[in-house]
């Protein structure tokens, strides 16, 4: 999401401390009571207490719960934050030298930052962890890990990236409507431009917004803001960077762009309802974001035909990675053993698989890659598109994409910028100019 650069100022840490003592009535929010079930047990003294971090659809709620249960010796206390606080308030924990939990899940765009705080972690290595390299994709583990191969966390799932389109709005335009016939038309980002053409002589806006654009075309490239191994700021002479930005901006002057807000807010479950554009990029774990901002809010049925105008075919120049995350365990836990155990059974393969099954959450053990309930995935709400075959595809074309210590960060400043010109047509060489001015003056702060 686009946020203002007030949210990043570090959360008092009073208010920290307040969020702890609250964290009992987290669960009120959701529809499920977890309860404190260590009261229930008869020997109360040996049951070991893990507090766990995460963010609204991980995926994890219910494996933990289960394993809660299944566990009298452990009694775990999920908290569940937004994205943003959970990163925030474990480096505001950090700080502080208090208030860390036990687990903590962190995202890759902010594994670089927190890799500067490894004597915070514990090394996953001490509790076994080395012996699961094999699970996972090569790039994958490496993320995990520095040179010295301190383990930080293990992964969970990654975020192939595919492309979706409106196949009424192609049939209108007289552009293919069959998922292999697209993809064989739009193999390039210029072939891409080429349907916008045609989209556009018909009225039909090609993509909803050029953030998402941007985002998809930049993550395939092998580095993006910062260089690998010097953490040096590249974001103004990355190649990658100026390609991805420059098709942003030219999709905007040539009029393909709906000037969508991101996928997150309401007005865009309106816009995709009303078929306001015709393509847009997705992971994995956004398709059940998408199916629900396609059922309207008025109405408790679902309209199954209205959604299966929608398809989901490959994405185009190869594959692409949009996010992902780490289980992590915070030092200041004073169970790690308990808490590794815990971590270790929500990446396992089985738990991976469930989580993909439940909520289409892409595993990060290309173990799996090859199953049968992965690969025969299709999407009844997406014309039964493959969507386990096509994002099993894209996965394994991935390239390793570094992400250096201030990605979040420089990312908010472009996605402002972005959004500038997009839907307050802003001047994109102002805004360039603007933006990288002021990611320079503010990492001199940091």
């Amino acid at each position: 999401m686009i946020h203002s650069l007030s949210k990043r100022i570090m959360i008092v840490f009073s208010i920290f401390l307040m969020l702890q003592l609250s964290a009992c009535n987290v669960w009120n929010d959701y529809d499920y009571d977890f309860g404190n079930i260590a009261t229930n047990r008869t020997n109360t003294d040996s049951v070991v207490e893990l507090t766990v971090w995460l963010w609204d659809g991980s995926g994890l709620e219910d494996l933990i719960r289960e394993y809660d249960l299944q566990h009298d010796d452990v009694n775990v206390n999920t908290i569940v934050l937004s994205y943003e606080d959970t990163h925030y308030n474990l480096q505001t924990a950090f700080a502080a030298g208090y208030g860390a939990p036990d687990i903590s899940l962190v995202e890759v765009s902010y594994l670089e930052r927190f890799k500067e705080f490894d004597k915070a972690f514990y090394d996953l290595t001490l509790y076994g962890g080395q012996t699961l390299k094999d699970q996972y994709l090569d790039w994958k583990w490496q993320q995990a890990s520095n040179r010295d191969g301190f383990l930080f966390g293990l992964p969970t799932d990654i975020g192939p990236v595919a492309m979706l389109y409106n196949r009424s709005l192609f049939k209108k335009a007289g552009l293919p409507t069959d998922r292999r016939l697209v993809s064989m038309r739009i193999k390039t980002w210029d072939d891409l431009f080429e349907v916008g053409e045609i989209l556009k002589e018909h009225n039909i806006y090609m993509i909803d917004n050029i953030y998402i654009l941007y985002r998809v075309i930049l993550g395939q490239g092998e580095q993006q803001y910062f260089e690998e191994g010097t953490n040096k700021l590249i974001v103004d002479t990355n190649p990658n960077v100026k390609k991805a930005w420059d098709y942003a901006v030219i999709a905007k002057e040539m009029g393909f762009s709906r000037g969508a807000p991101q996928l997150y807010e309401p007005q865009w479950g309106e816009i995709i309802r009303e078929n306001e554009f015709a393509i847009t990029f997705a992971t994995s774990w956004m398709l059940s974001i998408i199916e629900d901002a396609l059922i309207s809010n008025n109405t408790s049925s679902v309209n199954v035909s209205k959604l299966s105008e929608w398809d989901v075919t490959y994405l185009p120049e190869g594959g692409g990675n949009w996010g992902g995350s780490f289980l992590t365990m915070p030092k200041e836990g004073k169970h790690p053993r308990e808490a590794y155990k815990l971590i270790e059974h929500l990446t396992s393969l089985e738990s991976q698989l469930r989580v993909f099954t439940k909520d289409k959450i892409f595993p990060s053990a290309s173990m799996l890659y090859d199953d049968p309930i992965i690969l025969e995935t299709k999407l009844h709400y997406f014309n039964n598109a493959p969507v386990g075959e096509i994002f099993t595809e894209s996965a394994e074309k991935l390239e390793p994409v570094y992400e250096g210590p201030y990605q979040h960060f420089v990312t908010e400043i472009i996605d402002d910028a972005l959004l500038q010109v997009d839907q307050y047509n802003a001047s994109p060489e102002d805004a360039w100019d603007n933006a990288m001015q002021q990611i320079k003056s503010e990492l001199i702060k940091k």
